[in-house]
Protein backbone atom coordinates (compact mmCIF):
# COMPACT_ATOMS: atom_id res chain seq x y z
CA UNK A 1 0.00 0.00 0.00
CA UNK A 2 2.82 2.39 0.98
CA UNK A 3 4.64 2.05 -2.14
CA UNK A 4 1.15 2.66 -4.37
CA UNK A 5 0.68 5.69 -2.32
CA UNK A 6 4.00 6.96 -2.66
CA UNK A 7 4.16 6.17 -6.46
CA UNK A 8 6.99 3.70 -6.04
CA UNK A 9 7.84 1.61 -9.10
CA UNK A 10 7.46 -2.07 -8.21
CA UNK A 11 10.29 -4.32 -10.30
CA UNK A 12 9.01 -7.65 -11.20
CA UNK A 13 12.41 -9.35 -9.44
CA UNK A 14 10.62 -7.49 -6.79
CA UNK A 15 7.43 -9.06 -6.96
CA UNK A 16 8.74 -12.63 -7.43
CA UNK A 17 10.53 -12.60 -3.84
CA UNK A 18 8.32 -9.78 -1.70
CA UNK A 19 5.32 -11.05 0.56
CA UNK A 20 2.71 -8.59 0.50
CA UNK A 21 0.96 -7.83 3.86
CA UNK A 22 -1.90 -6.07 4.37
CA UNK A 23 -4.08 -3.79 1.40
CA UNK A 24 -5.51 -5.28 -1.86
CA UNK A 25 -2.40 -6.95 -3.06
CA UNK A 26 -3.30 -5.85 -6.72
CA UNK A 27 -0.51 -4.20 -8.59
CA UNK A 28 -1.95 -1.77 -10.97
CA UNK A 29 -0.16 -1.61 -14.29
CA UNK A 30 -0.85 0.18 -17.18
CA UNK A 31 0.21 -2.62 -19.99
CA UNK A 32 -1.27 -5.98 -19.75
CA UNK A 33 -1.23 -8.56 -22.35
CA UNK A 34 -3.51 -11.65 -23.21
CA UNK A 35 -2.59 -14.80 -24.48
CA UNK A 36 -3.64 -13.94 -28.38
CA UNK A 37 -1.72 -10.22 -28.05
CA UNK A 38 1.59 -12.82 -26.73
CA UNK A 39 1.37 -15.30 -29.24
CA UNK A 40 0.55 -12.08 -32.41
CA UNK A 41 4.14 -10.24 -30.93
CA UNK A 42 5.44 -13.36 -31.24
CA UNK A 43 5.05 -14.71 -34.79
CA UNK A 44 4.81 -10.57 -36.15
CA UNK A 45 8.27 -9.50 -34.09
CA UNK A 46 10.86 -12.54 -33.81
CA UNK A 47 13.46 -12.34 -35.55
CA UNK A 48 14.49 -15.85 -35.83
CA UNK A 49 11.18 -16.30 -37.47
CA UNK A 50 12.03 -13.56 -39.98
CA UNK A 51 14.89 -15.67 -40.96
CA UNK A 52 13.01 -18.29 -41.34
CA UNK A 53 10.38 -16.67 -43.88
CA UNK A 54 13.86 -15.16 -45.72
CA UNK A 55 14.92 -18.89 -45.83
CA UNK A 56 11.49 -20.00 -47.33
CA UNK A 57 11.88 -17.32 -49.66
CA UNK A 58 15.35 -18.03 -50.96
CA UNK A 59 14.41 -22.09 -51.12
CA UNK A 60 11.30 -20.43 -53.43
CA UNK A 61 13.87 -18.05 -55.70
CA UNK A 62 16.29 -21.75 -55.97
CA UNK A 63 13.09 -23.57 -57.15
CA UNK A 64 12.67 -21.04 -59.88
CA UNK A 65 16.19 -20.95 -60.69
CA UNK A 66 15.76 -25.00 -61.03
CA UNK A 67 13.06 -24.85 -63.57
CA UNK A 68 14.50 -22.12 -65.74
CA UNK A 69 16.67 -24.74 -67.02
CA UNK A 70 13.68 -25.43 -69.49
CA UNK A 71 13.00 -22.25 -70.56
CA UNK A 72 14.52 -21.37 -74.47
CA UNK A 73 17.91 -20.03 -74.82
CA UNK A 74 17.94 -17.12 -77.18
CA UNK A 75 21.02 -15.72 -78.75
CA UNK A 76 21.52 -12.94 -81.60
CA UNK A 77 24.31 -11.29 -82.81
CA UNK A 78 25.09 -8.80 -86.21
CA UNK A 79 28.08 -7.74 -87.51
CA UNK A 80 28.88 -4.95 -89.75
CA UNK A 81 31.75 -4.08 -91.88
CA UNK A 82 32.77 -0.66 -93.63
CA UNK A 83 35.33 -0.63 -96.10
CA UNK A 84 36.95 2.10 -97.54
CA UNK A 85 35.09 2.95 -101.03
CA UNK A 86 38.83 2.56 -103.03
CA UNK A 87 39.91 -0.45 -100.85
CA UNK A 88 36.27 -2.20 -102.08
CA UNK A 89 36.77 -0.98 -105.92
CA UNK A 90 40.40 -2.25 -105.82
CA UNK A 91 39.50 -5.40 -104.56
CA UNK A 92 37.11 -6.24 -107.44
CA UNK A 93 33.94 -7.35 -105.81
CA UNK A 94 35.98 -9.19 -103.25
CA UNK A 95 35.48 -7.32 -100.17
CA UNK A 96 31.90 -5.27 -100.42
CA UNK A 97 31.76 -1.64 -99.42
CA UNK A 98 29.07 -2.56 -96.67
CA UNK A 99 28.57 -5.73 -95.65
CA UNK A 100 26.43 -7.09 -92.69
CA UNK A 101 25.65 -10.25 -91.29
CA UNK A 102 23.22 -11.81 -88.78
CA UNK A 103 23.16 -14.91 -86.47
CA UNK A 104 20.22 -16.21 -84.50
CA UNK A 105 20.58 -18.92 -82.33
CA UNK A 106 17.52 -20.65 -80.33
CA UNK A 107 18.19 -23.73 -77.87
CA UNK A 108 15.12 -25.72 -76.00
CA UNK A 109 15.64 -28.33 -73.62
CA UNK A 110 12.91 -30.69 -74.52
CA UNK A 111 13.36 -33.58 -71.74
CA UNK A 112 16.55 -33.67 -69.22
CA UNK A 113 16.83 -36.11 -65.97
CA UNK A 114 19.26 -33.87 -64.19
CA UNK A 115 17.35 -30.72 -64.72
CA UNK A 116 14.20 -32.59 -63.53
CA UNK A 117 15.74 -34.41 -61.03
CA UNK A 118 16.89 -30.65 -59.74
CA UNK A 119 13.37 -29.44 -59.50
CA UNK A 120 12.08 -32.13 -58.07
CA UNK A 121 14.67 -31.60 -55.07
CA UNK A 122 14.34 -28.30 -54.58
CA UNK A 123 10.19 -28.75 -54.53
CA UNK A 124 11.05 -30.53 -51.76
CA UNK A 125 13.61 -28.78 -50.02
CA UNK A 126 11.23 -25.71 -50.39
CA UNK A 127 8.80 -28.22 -48.44
CA UNK A 128 10.92 -28.95 -46.15
CA UNK A 129 12.15 -25.23 -45.67
CA UNK A 130 8.36 -24.74 -45.26
CA UNK A 131 7.93 -27.08 -42.56
CA UNK A 132 11.16 -25.95 -40.34
CA UNK A 133 9.33 -22.50 -40.23
CA UNK A 134 5.75 -24.19 -38.80
CA UNK A 135 8.29 -26.62 -35.86
CA UNK A 136 10.18 -22.95 -35.53
CA UNK A 137 6.77 -20.64 -35.34
CA UNK A 138 5.28 -23.95 -32.89
CA UNK A 139 8.06 -23.91 -30.86
CA UNK A 140 8.09 -20.17 -30.36
CA UNK A 141 4.80 -19.90 -29.49
CA UNK A 142 4.68 -22.78 -26.78
CA UNK A 143 7.56 -21.42 -24.99
CA UNK A 144 5.80 -18.34 -24.80
CA UNK A 145 2.94 -19.70 -23.99
CA UNK A 146 4.65 -21.85 -21.40
CA UNK A 147 5.90 -18.41 -19.66
CA UNK A 148 2.36 -16.79 -20.11
CA UNK A 149 0.82 -19.80 -18.14
CA UNK A 150 3.93 -20.05 -15.46
CA UNK A 151 2.96 -16.07 -14.73
CA UNK A 152 -0.61 -16.81 -14.30
CA UNK A 153 0.34 -19.27 -11.68
CA UNK A 154 2.95 -17.46 -10.01
CA UNK A 155 0.77 -14.92 -10.00
CA UNK A 156 -2.44 -16.90 -8.21
CA UNK A 157 0.18 -18.57 -5.62
CA UNK A 158 1.50 -15.11 -4.47
CA UNK A 159 -2.87 -14.44 -3.92
CA UNK A 160 -3.17 -17.73 -2.47
CA UNK A 161 -0.62 -16.81 0.06
CA UNK A 162 -1.83 -13.56 1.13
CA UNK A 163 -4.96 -14.06 1.60
CA UNK A 164 -3.55 -17.34 4.07
CA UNK A 165 -1.76 -14.75 5.83
CA UNK A 166 -4.91 -13.04 7.40
CA UNK A 167 -6.00 -16.66 8.42
CA UNK A 168 -3.07 -17.89 10.07
CA UNK A 169 -3.22 -15.13 11.97
CA UNK A 170 -6.60 -15.51 13.66
CA UNK A 171 -5.17 -19.20 13.81
CA UNK A 172 -2.02 -17.55 16.26
CA UNK A 173 -3.97 -15.24 17.69
CA UNK A 174 -6.48 -18.10 18.78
Amino acid sequence: NTAVQIDYPLRYSLLAVADFIGGTNEVKSEYSLSIIDIMNDVVGKNLSLKAEKKNIDLSSQDVKIAKSSYLPDAKASVDGIYIDPKVAEISGGQNPEFSTSGNVVLNQLIYSESASANIDIQNELNKAQKETYNSAELDALLNASVSYFNALILKTNASIQNQNLPVSYTHLTL
